[in-house]
Parts: C-alpha cells; structure tokens; sequence
C-alpha cells in the first residue's frame, strides 16, 4: 500500500516577537500555470510532490506522497531570509494526513548560518502516524544571532 503524506500544509505562519513578517506565498496560493508547485516553494528529497485543491483554508496545500524509490525523506521546502529579532521563533502549519506508516509527518524548520546548520526540527520526535483529518501543529526553535537563512 502507497505510503500519502497530505503534509497539506496551509497557511504556515511565522510568529516571531512582535514582528511583522514579509508577505510569503505560505499558503500555496501563488503558483506559475504549469508549475508542479507553487511559486517559492521547492522539492527537498524523493518524494512526489504537488499542489493540490484540498486544503484546509484557501484553495491550495502542498500535498506529499512517497514513492516506490524507498527513500526515507520528502519535503516541499521554502527559504526564508533570516531578518528576524527575538530568542525564539515558531512555525506553525496545518497537516492532514492518510496512511502514513514506516516513518511519520511533520512539519520541519531549519535555520542555518555560518555555512551550517544551527537550529533543527522535523517534528520526528513526536511520531506522527497513521491517518488524521487536518490538525494544527507548531514548531519552535531557538534564534540564533548568527541566523542567515531559515527553511521550512
């Protein structure tokens, strides 16, 4: 049986202390006519990507489905300047997931500089499995000053 991740992510958020964030296409709303994905927005790993019209508030979400590859790791990424102050920042994204079995869905934030990785989560630690109708879920991670670029 396909393994489908729908990590239909809608309407992903940034909070970052009293900010207010740049204008993103988080919402998969903005994308090119022939475009397999929305504009921004890029393939990370093996997996089959898409744009599809189920999502929980607007008319797009990413939609991610493995593949018969077997590779262990699909994402739809985005990149983000780094321009953000504060001690902490949050991702928070809607997931609707079916049969997701041998492995687990999340949402996933990197932040890099300095030619590496600084801060991480996947959300691999929580085990998100199964099949489940769209839920909300939030990642935090420290901030770091030597920020440069954040990924999600």
């Amino acid at each position: 049986m396909k393994r489908i991740l729908m990590a239909l992510m809608a309407l992903v958020t940034f909070i970052s202390h009293a900010q207010s964030p740049e204008k993103y296409n988080l919402g998969f709303e903005n994308q090119n006519e022939g475009q397999s994905l929305s504009d921004g927005w890029f393939k990370w790993g093996e997996y089959s990507l898409t744009i599809d019209s189920t999502a929980h508030s607007g008319q797009k979400s990413g939609k991610i489905t493995s593949d018969d590859s077997g590779s262990s790791f699909g994402s739809i990424a985005y990149k983000i300047p780094a321009n953000y102050t504060g001690k902490s920042i949050q991702l928070e994204g809607y997931m609707k997931i079916e049969n997701v079995e041998d492995g687990f869905a999340g949402l996933l934030m990197r932040i890099d500089g300095n030619g590496t990785a600084l801060e991480f989560d996947n959300m691999q630690n929580q085990g998100i499995t199964g099949t489940a109708d769209w839920q909300k879920y939030s990642v935090v991670l420290n901030y770091p000053a030597e920020a440069e670029t954040i990924y999600i």
